[in-house]
């Protein structure tokens, strides 16, 4: 059963050559555990965590590229908010501790870097600045749980 009603739609809104360039996972964390109680406008995020809207739309992204959301549409809004997968993943215990396991245990640092590799969609400087993104998720991912 769908987290939503029949009045709201469910929107498709990813590209599958997306590259992330979100390059701080404690603030992709802090969304997670912002929409853990309802969906949000990435603006709502921007001023609930005191980001830009750019740096909103940019760790949002992030989080569709891990599949951890969902965008939907309710009347004219475009909002977001977690799948119930990731709502099942993040509703006890650590956040940062669960991203961690869930990006290990799904392979997302192997996708990331393979959508890197493959992608022919950038140029080199922006493929260098993705590199360091994905370079600071490995850091983050791999570092000591509770860093």
């Amino acid at each position: 059963m769908s987290r939503y009603s029949a009045t709201i739609e469910k929107v498709e809104d990813y590209k599958n050559t997306y590259i992330p360039q979100a390059n701080d996972l404690r603030k992709v964390a802090l969304i997670i555990d912002v929409l853990r109680h309802s969906y949000m406008n990435e603006k709502d995020i921007s001023l609930a965590l005191k980001f830009s809207t750019r740096q909103s739309q940019y760790y949002s992204d992030a989080l569709r590229f891990l599949d951890l959301i969902e965008s939907i549409k309710y009347g004219k809004h475009c909002l977001i908010g977690l799948t119930e997968e990731a709502i099942k993943i993040f509703e006890k215990g650590s956040v940062e501790i669960r991203l961690r396991k869930y990006i290990l245990e799904n392979d997302y640092l192997t996708k990331y870097q393979e959508r890197l590799d493959r992608t022919t969609e950038v140029g080199d400087a922006t493929k260098s600045r993705r590199k360091k993104s994905y370079d600071s998720w490995e850091t983050w991912v791999k570092g000591k749980i509770g860093s």
